[in-house]
């Protein structure tokens, strides 16, 4: 959506800030929980096999909503779409204005726009278990189209009231992503996927 030169490399003097291209969400009933999760056996067993990964991290963020658990009719009759938006925070005052004024614009999103906006989380970093990216603050929500996606982030009150804010003291990267991606792959990705699925039965029961 914006942001794309902290996601791609424009040149070798400006390094990308977000240079990623997978996002999980998952949701915690809480804190405890996250690290019960995070501690456990098939998760250790699971990161020794992250060296196809160059670079990941995995930050806390506390949730506006309850979870829900991925299932084929929420995926066929619920929210499609995700908007997030990432942000190195360069002047904390104004992006704290920013996610709170984010969340104030979310509750009144229906008299203003004429859509609901389903908003996961607009808040700071509460947590980090690996840091290798400068994640400081981070906003979500779901949408059923694009075109209602597209109808909050083309508001005046978006544009006019939250870019600034944004352009001026964060270095952002606004995406949306598909929230129910078809796995696709050959035997041997399949068989790695296999070899994680005690991690996996993990998050069983969470938004991922």
């Amino acid at each position: 959506m914006d942001g794309k030169d902290h996601n791609v490399e424009p040149n070798h003097l400006n390094p990308a800030v977000f240079d990623f291209d997978t996002v999980i969400v998952a949701s915690f009933k809480d804190l405890e929980a996250v690290h019960s999760w995070w501690s456990s056996d098939q998760v250790f067993e699971l990161m020794k096999h992250r060296s196809p990964l160059t670079k990941m991290s995995l930050h806390t963020v506390d949730g506006l909503v309850s979870g829900f658990e991925g299932t084929k009719k929420r995926a066929a009759m619920g929210d499609k779409l995700l908007l997030l938006e990432i942000s190195k925070i360069e002047s904390f005052r104004p992006m704290q204005r920013y996610v709170d004024m984010y969340k104030r614009l979310a509750t009144k999103a229906h008299k203003d726009i004429g859509t609901v906006c389903n908003l996961l989380f607009a808040e700071g970093i509460s947590g980090v278990l690996v840091n290798e990216f400068p994640v400081q603050a981070v906003c979500a929500s779901c949408w059923r189209t694009r075109s209602d996606l597209l109808s909050w982030y083309e508001a005046p009150n978006y544009q006019q009231d939250l870019m600034p804010l944004r352009y001026d003291f964060a270095r952002c990267f606004t995406v949306a992503v598909p929230m129910w991606e078809d796995r696709k792959g050959d035997s041997s990705e399949n068989m790695k996927r296999r070899g994680s699925a005690a991690a996996g039965m993990k998050l069983r029961g969470l938004q991922v």
